[in-house]
């Protein structure tokens, strides 16, 4: 693997980190699918290693420190089967169930939630953003992070949801994204086509966070069900 090649590896798999991992935290708590990654574990780590090395080689103790946090990320990966069998266990445990329900129906909430999405907002306060009539440049900011989600995040949980999503894993409420692309639309018409899709992705894949979750258990306890989730997500990462 070549440096450039393998600092891209990483770029994904932070972008993965950044965006989606806390999501699957949610819902799995314990262990996480490891097909759920961008990369294999072992793709990952020598990418790892090569950038690492480059920075080392550089002097650039801040960064290899940096990288080296990451990477301890991957501990909360292991075996497709075993962290859906382990996820079922907690789902048929009520207060289990209760918590995840809870947790996900809070999720944007979160502070490290809202430390990410203000990220984006550097020009003014996330508090002072008005979602309900964005300007276009607060709505391009919107429809930037939404972008980021379905990049990274959306088709996994697809994957694992089968495409009945909870609603509040989204960045943002459903309304407020859509109000936004509408806005880009409105100011964007040349990409029309790529903000109705997005608006068509809210319709379809994400529904009430109960309704989601009880099928998604129903879908991880039949084992044909749960081999074709598992097929998928080995299938959708890149190696």
């Amino acid at each position: 693997m070549h440096l450039k090649q393998a600092q891209k590896v990483f770029s994904d798999y932070g972008g993965f980190i950044e965006c989606a991992f806390f999501r699957f935290h949610t819902v799995f708590l314990g262990i996480i699918p490891e097909s759920l990654l961008p990369y294999s574990v072992e793709y990952i780590e020598e990418a790892f290693n090569i950038v690492a090395k480059y920075y080392h080689d550089k002097g650039d103790k801040k960064s290899v420190e940096l990288l080296q946090r990451s990477i301890g990320w991957l501990l909360w990966f292991e075996d497709d089967e075993k962290a859906i069998l382990e996820a079922v266990k907690n789902f048929n445990e009520k207060k289990m169930y209760d918590l995840i329900v809870e947790l996900i129906k809070g999720f944007r909430g979160t502070q490290g939630q809202k430390n990410y999405i203000s990220g984006f907002f550097t020009d003014i306060h996330l508090e002072k953003v008005d979602f309900e009539n964005p300007d276009f440049s607060t709505a391009h900011k919107i429809v930037e992070i939404y972008s980021i989600f379905l990049k990274y995040a959306h088709m996994r949980l697809s994957f694992i949801f089968c495409q009945k999503i909870p609603e509040s894993l989204l960045p943002f409420p459903k309304k407020h994204l859509v109000k936004a692309l509408d806005a880009c639309s409105i100011g964007d018409d040349k990409n029309i086509e790529v903000y109705t899709s997005g608006k068509t992705i809210l319709e379809e894949d994400y529904v009430d966070d109960e309704v989601a979750m009880s099928e998604l258990i129903k879908n991880f306890s039949d084992k044909e069900m749960r081999d074709s989730i598992i097929s998928d997500i080995k299938d959708f990462q890149l190696r």
